[in-house]
């Protein structure tokens, strides 16, 4: 039991992501995005303003997986459905 539970443990990572929308003081402008992401084994954080930010921070340790980097545009969809899409008419 303890081997298989060694070798889940190793094959694992665990990130914590935090995120709010800071509101902007003037009428004019538009919230944005804020946040940051822990990488909880060795407690490196990185603090972003761009959702995409997330991503390129996971995916040095995803790639030392071997996870693929064609995740990257999977994850971008999934934190940003509408970027990059064109509005209908």
């Amino acid at each position: 039991m303890t081997n298989s539970l060694e070798l889940y443990e190793a094959n694992t990572h665990v990130f914590v992501v935090k995120i709010w929308l800071e509101e902007k003081a003037d009428e004019g402008s538009q919230a944005r995005w804020r946040g940051h992401i822990t990488y909880l084994p060795s407690g490196e954080r990185s603090y972003f303003q761009d959702l995409d930010e997330i991503t390129a921070f996971m995916m040095p340790h995803l790639e030392r997986m071997g996870i693929k980097s064609r995740w990257r545009v999977r994850m971008r969809k999934l934190l940003n459905p509408n970027k990059g899409n064109k509005p209908k008419k």
